[in-house]
């Protein structure tokens, strides 16, 4: 897979392929599976449901409510309607931690 610095993109085809090779199995066999995966932990998210997956992270909807927004370049106010959003939370072992800051004694 990808460097520990590398910035990398990897789709559902890229899933697909790389758990393809572990299992042994063709591509085309996994990539539905995937898909399907993906849907249906979009369709729990749309209803307003959460989806854990042990050992991957926890997904749930985030519920903003309606504001009012200014507008920067005519600073008029407008309404900004109320949305939902999905969440996402690594367990731990996948969560990225930033690089710790180096401290400079002077």
């Amino acid at each position: 897979m990808a460097t520990r610095n590398a910035v990398t993109k990897v789709g559902i085809e890229d899933l697909a392929g790389y758990v393809a090779r572990d299992l042994e199995v063709a591509k085309r066999k996994i990539d539905p599976i995937l898909r399907q995966l993906f849907e249906v932990v979009g369709a729990v998210l749309n209803e307003g449901g959460t989806v854990v997956i042990h050992g991957f992270g926890k997904f749930e909807p985030k519920f903003r409510a309606a504001r009012v927004g200014r507008n920067p370049r005519t600073g008029e106010d407008i309404d900004i309607g109320a949305k939902r959003s999905p969440k996402a939370k690594l367990t731990v072992k996948l969560a990225v931690k930033p690089p710790k800051k180096k401290v400079y004694l002077s």
